[in-house]
């Protein structure tokens, strides 16, 4: 008995004759059973049907952002430049240009030679558009610069960066999470927003490469970022959209690197905290948002204290968005949770500080009553500031109620966010703590000694973070003039709380002295 085997029929190539099958269909066939496991493969990655650009490899020299702009870049003549052409492709063919540049050959890019051979060419799609081109155009990933977003928004953080311009390249190593993440989507949506990434790209680079004060043509991307943030401003269909407050974060770090105006980033603080206070506590639904609001915090909380304010923050329907800051996101660490909940222990610090001086300007007018409830709600605050630092596994010192920082650990931290996260505790803590000298004879004379040893535990670490982690340092150097501010007035503080004729604890002078100094060290 014969056994019929049902077998899909298979055409084959006879190769006698040196030549494939003749047929179209047949030929048609073939390629589709030859390539089979390879367009399976395709499928699963994504990329069937797709140009494949290992076939259609480009290569071109990395442009100089500061020469070229595409929107404005006049086309070139090729007229006097055909020997000066070259095709790059896996198979090298001839191809011939018209007169006026083109290519007869379709399908392949002919680029020029540069004029100086660089070793820096890379691979680029022909077809690269949106936040690729722009990255492409400056040679500079603006995700890179998420570290920016967490410095101190002051002189204390521009003055060390133009005294060594090299810190920049310094604190960009460190990486965190950011709104930077989610800027490469957000690119090609908003006008405004895109000059303001390119601005500050450009400016990045250049610093980078060439240190010194803003290029003209950097000056003119700073302009035009501008004048489209004022008109997305002016618009009341723009005025609240996530990308116009993206846009004016951005501009305010390109002010903190522009060495030629001092404080030239304040209109720009000021302006991000109006925009949020519109956008009210549910303006803020998405991780982009969540992301926009986690980085001004400590801009709205500088400003409120330089202004002597009570900070918006505080107000019952704000407290409610520091719980949605805690995320669910591979890149929100625990370290940056423990930040938020420390952010909303302190909110209420700059209204206290506000009723304080009132207080000492008014010492006659000011009620028993008002001063005990004064008193009472900064021992309240200090009191969830120890807490929040034993919940942090903090070393607590029982015996003179300090608040001690292991240093071994700081030293083996990964980032930079815990010698962030202790500065604020530290600085937050010592300022407590001199308000309730001011309030109280009795809590003075133990109070002061904590003050002037957390001051100079602060000294002492940021001195040991400048040799052991440089990126920390800069992250303590807003921290520690306020430290400083607090030893420089130790001795007049000394003597007016031991003074039994003093009318006071601290007479208003040595008050003001001390906060127009911790102050200044914020502007």
């Amino acid at each position: 008995m014969t056994n019929t085997l049902n077998c899909p029929s298979l055409t084959w190539i006879h190769s006698s004759d040196g030549l494939g099958p003749r047929s179209p269909g047949i030929r048609t066939v073939i390629r589709k059973q030859a390539m089979s496991r390879a367009a399976a493969a395709r499928r699963r990655r994504g990329t069937y049907g797709k140009q494949n650009l290992g076939q259609h490899l480009v290569l071109r020299p990395t442009p100089d952002p500061m020469e070229q702009d595409p929107e404005t870049q006049q086309p070139e003549d090729d007229t006097e430049n055909h020997d000066r052409t070259v095709a790059h492709c896996i198979n090298p063919i001839e191809v011939s240009v018209d007169p006026f540049g083109s290519l007869q050959q379709s399908g392949i890019c002919v680029l020029p030679i540069p004029d100086t051979p660089s070793l820096d060419w890379i691979p680029a799609c022909p077809s690269s558009t949106g936040y690729e081109a722009m990255r492409m155009r400056f040679d500079y990933d603006i995700i890179d610069a998420s570290a920016l977003t967490s410095v101190h928004i002051g002189r204390a953080t521009a003055q060390p960066l133009q005294e060594k311009p090299a810190r920049l390249s310094n604190i960009l190593q460190s990486k965190r999470w950011s709104y930077f993440d989610y800027l490469p989507s957000r690119y090609g949506q908003t006008q405004c927003l895109d000059d303001a990434l390119c601005c500050l790209a450009a400016r990045i680079r250049q610093w980078i490469t060439n240190p010194g004060k803003p290029s003209p043509k950097i000056l003119q991307l700073y302009s035009k970022a501008v004048k489209s943030l004022q008109a997305a401003l002016d618009d009341a269909t723009m005025v609240l959209h996530s990308d116009v407050l993206c846009a004016t974060e951005i501009l305010t770090i390109y002010e903190l690197l522009d060495s030629e105006r001092d404080r030239a980033w304040m209109p720009h603080t000021k302006g991000t905290a109006t925009l949020i206070r519109l956008r009210g506590p549910k303006g803020f639904p998405t991780e982009y948002d969540k992301a926009l609001f986690f980085a001004q915090l400590g801009p709205i909380y500088s400003e409120a204290m330089t202004n002597v304010t009570h900070c918006f923050l505080r107000e019952p329907e704000w407290q409610t968005i520091f719980e949605s800051l805690i995320l669910e996101h591979p890149s929100f660490s625990p370290s940056d949770q423990a930040l938020v909940s420390l952010w909303a222990c302190i909110i209420p610090i700059p209204g206290l500080f506000h009723r304080v001086q009132r207080s000492i300007s008014n010492q006659e007018e000011t009620s028993f009553l008002n001063r005990h409830n004064l008193l009472q709600s900064l021992l309240r605050i200090r009191s969830q500031l120890m807490a929040w630092g034993r919940d942090q596994r903090l070393a607590y010192t029982k015996t003179c109620g300090l608040m001690k920082y292991s240093y071994m650990r700081l030293e083996q931290a990964k980032t930079e966010i815990e010698y962030e996260t202790f500065g604020i505790l530290t600085t937050n803590l010592m300022q407590v703590e001199r308000f309730i000298v001011v309030l109280d004879h009795t809590l003075a004379v133990q109070m002061e000694p904590h003050v002037q040893r957390l001051a100079a535990q602060l000294v002492d670490l940021h001195r040991a973070a400048s040799l052991a982690n440089p990126r920390a340092a800069l992250f303590l150097s807003f921290k520690v003039m306020i430290a400083k501010a607090a030893l420089a007035t130790a001795d007049e503080w000394r003597r007016e709380i031991l003074n039994p004729n003093s009318p006071g604890v601290v007479s208003k002078g040595a008050f003001q002295r001390w906060m127009a100094m911790s102050v200044e060290a914020g502007c």
